[in-house]
């Protein structure tokens, strides 16, 4: 490949192709054919995403009927947690070339799974929670 952006471009397009059929896989209720989209995601990804681990957080706990929403919210914040040490230890050596759609996009992603938190929070009836999770946001 004598034009390196190329390679990047198409592993791009094929995350995007894997996640179209992921979200289309969950809404239809194919909840492992969804699991194994998000797998195959993670792995061409080959680092810890926030949007995908959100994802696969989610669709397990569909995939088990909604059955322990404290679970999830346990889960959604180790990932919450994990993605902000990341983030201290990446602020000293960011790239100076990366992109800030890139770093918008992600601060996007960790506002959704905190909207989620806050959500479970209200449905475990933890408002004070709810209410700081959505005033940090």
């Amino acid at each position: 490949s004598s034009f390196p952006g190329l390679a990047g471009q198409r592993s791009a397009m094929s995350t995007t192709s894997y996640a179209r059929d992921a979200f289309d896989a969950f809404h239809s209720g194919a909840n492992s054919k969804c699991g194994e989209l998000l797998d195959q995601i993670s792995a061409m990804k080959g680092s810890v995403d926030v949007k995908v681990a959100h994802n696969k957080l989610l669709n397990d706990y569909y995939t088990s009927g909604c059955a322990d929403p404290q679970q999830l919210l346990a889960q959604l914040t180790q990932a919450h947690d994990k993605a902000r040490e990341r983030d201290k230890k990446d602020k000293g050596r960011k790239k100076r070339d990366e992109d800030e759609e890139d770093a918008y996009r992600e601060d996007e992603d960790l506002g959704v799974l905190r909207y989620n938190q806050a959500l479970l929070c209200l449905q475990l009836r933890q408002h004070v929670q709810a209410s700081l999770i959505l005033e940090e946001l």
